[in-house]
Parts: structure tokens; C-alpha cells; sequence
């Protein structure tokens, strides 16, 4: 289920390196609604631990005048992971965009394009994605391609040996 509407109300100040020397917001307060639940406000909290933009406040609310019940239907299928993705995964962008569209000198193409790898791989990195399938889908090329512009980027010095994600994303905090 993914939300119909997400809004961040108030980044906090920020960081000059949330992880792999991205700039990012110490927290992000969001907004969201869902569509099958239409007169609930969800309000998060996301802020970076150990590397990764997590949910740290929760909190939903009826809009409705009448104090209507919040289905517990709602609350199982709240997609967090999902609000995490769309509220801080396009913050990082605007705030990291000098490190995609500035040249450096001397720079040839396959430079340029191993800077991209690794910025989307740090963004997916913060926000708990897939790396390699973050690297596939910003360049449009198949999962083995993808593969090894990671590699390429990691030989080349723009990705770190300790810089490494999750193959699924975040680990779930239930050990499944």
C-alpha cells in the first residue's frame, strides 16, 4: 500500500554527512495519508540511526469531527519503509544534487556516470533500499550491469570498501 499523499512539515537542521559524506536533515517531521484510509493523518518522525533513516515517532489520527476509530487494518499495513523512501530519498537528492551535476575536472564520461552510481547507492543506502537495485533502476541497465558499475565505482574509489548494503534493504527488526 503506498501512500496517496506525503508532505515533510519540518526538516531539522542539517548534517554535513548522514553517511558516505551525503548532507541530509537530522530528522524529517512527514505528513501522509493513504488512500484506503482516506480521513486518517499519519504523522512520522524519520531521522538517521546507524546509517539508515529510520521511523522514530508514530503517531495517526481521525480527521473526522465524529473521533471515528483508526482500523487496526490501517495500522497493520502501515508502509513505513515506503514513507521513509519517498520523504527522505527526495530530500538527499536536492540536497546531494552537486555531487551528480557537478563536473570535476579531468573528468571523463565514465567518471561522471560512476559518481551517479554512487550517489544513488548511498541514497538507497540511507533510506534502506536495495543499493544495486537503486544503481539499476537511476541508469536504466539490467541487475548485472548494475552489478558491476558498483564494482567499477568501488575499484574507481568512489564507493568505500566499508560502504556496503543490504541485498533486500533494511533488515527487519523481527529477524525474518
Amino acid at each position: 500500500m503506498a501512500p496517496d499523499f506525503v508532505q515533510v512539515a519540518k526538516p531539522g537542521r542539517i548534517l554535513l554527512d548522514v553517511g558516505g559524506g551525503l548532507r541530509g536533515p537530522s530528522y524529517l517531521e512527514v505528513l501522509a495519508r493513504l488512500p484506503e484510509h482516506p480521513g486518517l493523518d499519519i504523522r512520522v518522525r524519520i531521522a538517521p540511526i546507524n546509517g539508515t533513516y529510520e521511523v522514530t515517532r508514530l503517531s495517526m489520527t481521525s480527521t473526522d469531527d465524529n473521533d471515528q476509530p483508526i482500523p487496526a487494518e490501517a495500522l497493520r499495513q502501515l508502509p513505513l519503509r515506503t514513507l521513509v523512501r519517498q520523504a527522505v530519498g527526495a530530500n538527499l537528492l536536492t540536497l546531494n544534487i552537486g555531487q551528480r551535476i557537478t563536473a570535476i575536472d579531468g573528468e571523463d564520461a565514465k567518471g561522471s556516470e560512476l559518481r551517479q552510481v554512487a550517489l544513488a547507492y548511498r541514497i538507497a543506502r540511507l533510506v534502506g533500499d536495495p543499493p544495486t537495485k537503486a544503481v539499476e533502476k537511476s541508469l536504466g541497465v539490467s541487475r548485472a550491469t548494475a552489478a558491476r558499475r558498483v564494482a567499477e565505482a568501488r575499484k574507481a574509489g568512489y564507493l568505500l570498501a566499508h560502504e556496503v548494503g543490504q541485498a533486500g534493504g533494511a533488515p527487519s527488526r523481527l529477524g525474518d
